[in-house]
């Protein structure tokens, strides 16, 4: 018996490149409330509202609903505003929420 061998061809992965819905979303909160929307600041740091962090939101998940979001609170923010970004994330129906230590 003889085996031959064959070749197989296998993507491999490249750095930088990858599926869309394994790219977190970073929502950071800063000890002011400012919410940064993968490091775009968004939305002012006084309210409850978050209209502009929502909008961006919902058009990320539009297409892929079970991209990881992480929630990524400094240690000086304020608990209602991490309130606030949770509860904006249960209005969008986001799937795959993790939080994260605040990167300085």
């Amino acid at each position: 018996m003889q085996k031959t061998e064959t070749m197989l061809k296998v993507p491999l992965p490249t750095r930088g490149t990858g599926p869309v819905d394994k790219i977190p979303i970073i929502l950071e909160i800063g000890g002011d409330g400012q919410v940064i929307f993968n490091g775009i600041v968004t939305d002012k740091p006084l309210g409850h509202a978050l209209p502009e962090t929502m909008a961006r939101l919902t058009a990320a998940l539009a297409d892929t609903p079970k991209r990881p979001v992480i929630i990524q609170p400094a240690d000086e923010a304020r608990h209602q505003r991490v309130m606030d970004v949770l509860d904006l994330c249960k209005a969008v129906h986001v799937q795959n929420l993790v939080f994260s230590r605040f990167a300085d």
